[in-house]
């Protein structure tokens, strides 16, 4: 995928963290009712004797530490795709009734096309970054003000993939209702990440003519 370079040159990470939530979500055990909507965000690592909590916080504070200090080369060498779907991996929960190639069909489609679509809107922000800037002040923003600009504007994006996680539970809850008196090879078949994988086939069929 084409990829445009920030006018500004590489934008060092000079913004703080974002700040913890007061109550964070916990991934539950894993429930044999199929009516329960699978929760996320948190999951359980062995360490040594005890179990520690793992939050979706800290892992894209990760992703965007990452992107925010090396944008555009961390999508350019597949780090970002590879960030992604590592991020939906450890926070998505599934119900014992999915396979496990239903489950990696579902991450790897939708952190396919989240990629795409994320990596898109993370070019066209250096732009609209500037251009605002030009609109409100009248002038070109100073080089390090559009890194600032352009690093807040980029994290806040990537921390929208928190959002993203918790339609993927949707997802896979609608899936799972559906699934119900059916084979399992049709658990995916009409799913939202079903379609998103083939917008993402016809997106880069369209960019390679």
């Amino acid at each position: 995928m084409h990829q445009r370079r920030s006018p500004t040159g590489p934008s060092p990470t000079i913004w703080p963290p974002k700040p913890r939530r007061t109550r964070p979500l916990v991934l539950d055990a894993p429930c044999p009712d199929l009516s329960v909507q699978p929760r996320i965000i948190g999951i359980n690592h062995q360490h040594g004797k005890g179990m520690v909590a793992v939050s979706a916080d800290s892992e894209l504070e990760k992703l965007a530490d990452a992107a925010v200090s090396d944008w555009p080369g961390i999508a350019i060498s597949g780090q970002f795709d590879a960030g992604i779907e590592n991020l939906y991996r450890s926070q998505l929960q599934f119900p014992p009734s999915w396979p496990q190639e239903l489950r990696d069909e579902f991450i790897t489609s939708n952190a396919e096309i989240d990629t795409i679509e994320l990596s898109a809107k993370l070019d066209d922000l250096i732009e609209a970054v500037i251009d605002r800037y030009v609109s409100e002040h009248g002038v070109l923003p100073h080089h390090d003000d559009a890194a600032a600009l352009i690093d807040a504007e980029h994290r806040a994006a990537i921390y929208e993939l928190e959002f993203r996680l918790l339609s993927l539970a949707d997802e896979i809850a609608e899936a799972t209702a559906h699934s119900l008196g059916r084979a399992d090879a049709s658990m995916t078949a009409c799913s939202p990440a079903r379609r998103r994988s083939q917008a993402a086939t016809r997106y880069r069929r369209r960019n390679r003519r």
